[in-house]
């Protein structure tokens, strides 16, 4: 027996908030429900892709730029668009680090934002310090997937030496 439209909404609405209501246990599984959560707050605006770029070197790194496109490849204005996220902070607490996950209505650009500097982190990437590193994070609303670019800036040192 097929589900009806109203059963299938009613469904979806009470896994998500299952999904707000149960804390993230660890970096990967916020991000994976804030990859949902935006995925769908992107959809909601129109958009079918996201790109947010990022620049860092010296010791500083910033989000450069938030770009939401609609089917037309017109770019969206998203100034009153929210969506709830994780947000995750982190404190060293005895032996080690922990996270802290809180759940946060956040500016659909900003959530973007956070979403790319929190990429970065869970992925390693020193992407701020010394000479730094650059790229974008891609959302491909069709694909439903989410790419993180990097490309890290390296200085590299050749030696010579010369007898006269």
């Amino acid at each position: 027996m097929k589900k009806s439209n109203k059963a299938k909404k009613k469904s979806n609405e009470i896994k998500k908030l299952l999904k707000i209501e149960s804390v993230p246990k660890n970096i990967s599984e916020a991000l994976e429900r804030n990859k949902e959560f935006l995925l769908e707050a992107l959809s909601e605006a129109g958009a079918v892709s996201a790109e947010i770029e990022y620049n860092g070197s010296g010791d500083s790194g910033q989000v450069e730029s938030v770009i939401v496109l609609d089917k037309k490849g017109s770019a969206l204005k998203l100034a009153s668009n929210t969506v709830k996220i994780y947000s995750v902070s982190s404190t060293f607490e005895g032996k080690g680090w922990e996270n802290k996950f809180v759940l946060e209505e956040k500016k659909l650009g900003d959530a973007l934002s956070s979403l790319a500097e929190l990429l970065l982190d869970y992925n390693h990437i020193d992407w701020y310090n010394n000479d730094g590193g650059f790229g974008k994070v891609v959302v491909d609303l069709k694909e439903g997937s989410i790419k993180l670019q990097h490309n890290q800036r390296i200085m590299t040192d050749e030696y010579s030496e010369f007898d006269f």
